[in-house]
């Protein structure tokens, strides 16, 4: 440009073409990491929360204070359920059930904890899940609950639990095979002894 006025000029007519871009750019920006931050603080106050109402649970459950662990873990699995608390909250209130008789009710937070859990609690809720329903003479619906992909840590277990279903249904071939499954993968001394001697009960 020759003069200064023509560079002005230059500059206006830049600004009047894509001012309004760029000022909507900015403004979106600025929403973005202001939103971005405030979504961080509501998931850690979140996560506060939820913390704060398991301890709760705990307490409760520490106390054998059957409604308050229920009436918590009922606020977790409502207003957090996303949060691995309600999970836990939901196995320690099927405990609490099961200490108080209530197998139903432990099986209604174990199904939602294994419809709600990461894959590592989802087979721990499962197995306990199964364990219930074999008590409550449910054998069939026992082995679909365990009719899943679980890891080999929890493998053993998993052949136990069935054998426990087999055997309690009269399956006594199955319940032998599955025990024998079992033992092949076990590492916990009590844990063998005890398929032992179900293999040996199955045996007399």
């Amino acid at each position: 440009y020759e003069t200064e006025e023509e560079r002005v000029e230059a500059i206006k007519a830049w600004w009047k073409k894509n001012g309004g871009a760029i000022t909507t750019g900015v403004v979106l920006g600025v929403a973005v990491v202001f939103g971005w931050k405030m979504f961080q603080d509501y998931q850690v106050d979140q996560a506060l929360s939820a913390s704060y109402h398991y301890e709760q649970v705990l307490s409760a459950s520490e106390q054998d204070n059957h409604d308050a662990v229920l009436d918590v873990t009922k606020t977790l699995t409502t207003s957090y359920s996303d949060s691995n608390y309600a999970v836990l909250s939901s196995l320690l209130a099927a405990k609490s059930s099961i200490d108080n008789g209530k197998l139903d009710d432990a099986a209604k937070y174990l199904t939602w904890a294994k419809d709600n859990a990461p894959v590592d609690l989802a087979s721990i809720a499962r197995i306990r899940l199964a364990r219930v329903q074999i008590a409550q003479n449910n054998y069939d619906q026992a082995l679909t609950t365990l009719d899943y992909t679980f890891s080999e840590q929890v493998s053993s277990e998993i052949e136990e639990v069935k054998g426990d279903a087999f055997y309690k249904m009269g399956k006594l071939q199955e319940a032998k095979t599955a025990y024998e499954k079992a033992l092949t993968s076990i590492t916990n001394g009590q844990r063998k002894t005890d398929l032992e001697m179900k293999l040996y009960d199955l045996a007399v």
